[in-house]
């Protein structure tokens, strides 16, 4: 992977964000890989790169892994709000979920 690229990495429990991050190391990513508790954390992260117009104005790029079940803004609300945001709409978004609801997995890539 092109090592300009951040991995957000919104995931509420602190055990699975470890196992995610150490299966990516052993995979051979070498990227920086940001955790964040919740939607919500990983959008204002976002907007405050962009505010400060330092990330995104120098090219960064950035791919999201979410969970769905977080507390404060879900995974699907979370991705909602990217895929309608001209900003962000960009950023690739990849659910990592045990969800096995053909209901939410349809709705998900409804969305992009």
């Amino acid at each position: 992977m092109n090592q300009n690229v951040v991995i957000l990495l919104a995931e509420d429990n602190s055990g699975h964000a470890k196992l995610i991050k150490k299966h990516l190391k052993r995979s051979g990513i070498t990227n920086t890989i940001v955790h964040f508790k919740n939607g919500s954390e990983l959008i204002d992260h976002l907007k405050r790169d962009n505010e400060e117009k330092t990330n995104l104005e120098e090219g960064q790029q950035f791919v999201a892994i979410m969970d769905l079940k977080m507390p404060v803004l879900d995974g699907q609300d979370t991705l909602k709000l990217l895929k309608n945001d001209g900003k962000f709409s960009v950023i690739p978004i990849i659910i990592l979920s045990t969800s096995d609801d053909p209901k939410e997995i349809h709705q998900c890539y409804q969305l992009g």
